[in-house]
């Protein structure tokens, strides 16, 4: 399983997202807002405990 951030690729849209899930469900990602392909930008294997296999978890990345 891998840990993602992930950008949005709209012209115009500048939202990020941070997501758990496989490698080829993460490439296939679109933005929650304008239906964009996400490009991966930085990626770390990790153990997202209780999460099923197969399946992808996504939410916006809140600036700090």
């Amino acid at each position: 399983m891998l840990y993602a951030i992930l950008d949005c690729t709209g012209s115009g849209c500048d939202i990020a997202y941070e997501a758990w899930g496989e490698a080829q469900d993460l490439e296939v990602l679109t933005c929650e807002e304008c239906g964009s392909p996400l490009q991966i930008v930085a990626f770390a294997n990790t153990d997202r405990g209780g999460a099923a296999p197969g399946s992808v978890e996504l939410q916006q990345r809140h600036a700090a």
